[in-house]
């Protein structure tokens, strides 16, 4: 197996691990879990359906097919610059980046919301935590492009 493929074969391992786990407690959590009172304070298990962007940004302007388009749009530019710099974006920051976004497009696409259900300052889910992951470990590769 080459360094190439080596590379592949992990990233794609992320991606799908990250996203399933995702799916996965969300789905618990929609099973399992009471929905959110509101008047939550500290850390607390509870669905919260987000309409808005991340961490509830622009919860009062829900509006899916917005949300959707800034999505595909974003999945669009980092499969671009995937395609134009493989070697480079081939990271583990990367695929949970994808994972990240793919978890969350997933529910919008599916219900209209982003399911949320861990509670801490915010209400996110684990997609979110892909997303922040993978924005840290990615940053210096985004760097490189100004380049």
């Amino acid at each position: 197996m080459n360094f190439s493929h080596k590379k592949r074969t992990i990233f794609v391992i992320i991606l799908a691990t990250a996203w399933l786990t995702d799916r996965a407690t969300k789905l618990l959590a929609l099973a399992l879990l009471p929905a959110s009172t509101g008047s939550v304070r500290g850390f607390h298990l509870s669905i919260y359906h987000n309409y808005g962007m991340a961490f509830g940004i622009l919860q009062t302007y829900p509006s899916v097919s917005l949300f959707l388009a800034l999505t595909g749009i974003g999945l669009f530019a980092l499969a671009l610059a995937l395609a134009k710099h493989k070697e480079v974006f081939l990271t583990p920051g990367i695929a949970l980046l994808w994972a990240g976004a793919l978890g969350n497009l997933a529910d919008r696409l599916v219900y209209g919301y982003v399911v949320d259900w861990i509670h801490f300052i915010l209400y996110i889910n684990l997609a979110d935590i892909w997303l922040g992951i993978g924005a840290l470990l990615s940053a210096k590769h985004f760097a490189l492009l100004e380049r």
